[in-house]
């Protein structure tokens, strides 16, 4: 019995995904004012189903892939995966799903920082938050207000 839930949860957290990862990679590819604000708010409601997902990596990939989304469509950001993205602060599996969810909110609460590294300029979401991480201590550095800000 055990199996066949966990088999069909698989199917299920799978079809999300690709459903989801699918949308983002034509959402890549599609010029910003061609993706409507549905079409974003499904794709969001995708990731955040990804958050909750027990495969690190997964969890890991929708929070970069989320920013790509909200980086076209900027009101494609919902308060409800900010919430999830907050959870993983406090609770994320792994020490780097905890600091990649910081960086992400940080990012949607300062969304100017997107035109400044922009997720679409990377190929996978290692690259990117390691060059969001230098671009955030070079500016923390250079500037001490940002910290307060």
């Amino acid at each position: 019995m055990k199996t066949i839930q966990k088999t069909s949860l698989f199917a299920i957290l799978f079809f999300n995904l690709a459903t989801g990862f699918n949308a983002t990679a034509q959402v890549m590819a599609t010029p910003p004012s061609s993706l409507n604000k549905h079409s974003a708010e499904r794709i969001v409601r995708n990731y955040i189903q990804a958050l909750r997902s027990p495969n690190h990596g997964v969890v890991e990939s929708a929070l970069f892939n989320a920013l790509s989304v909200v980086a076209l469509r900027p009101d494609a950001r919902t308060q409800a995966l900010e919430r999830e993205i907050a959870k993983l602060e406090e609770s994320g599996h792994t020490p780097a799903i905890r600091y990649k969810s910081v960086l992400t909110r940080y990012v949607l609460i300062h969304p100017e920082l997107l035109a400044e590294i922009n997720p679409k300029q990377f190929e996978h979401d290692a690259a990117y938050f390691q060059a969001l991480t230098m671009h955030l201590g070079t500016k923390l550095l250079s500037d001490p207000e940002v910290a307060v800000k």
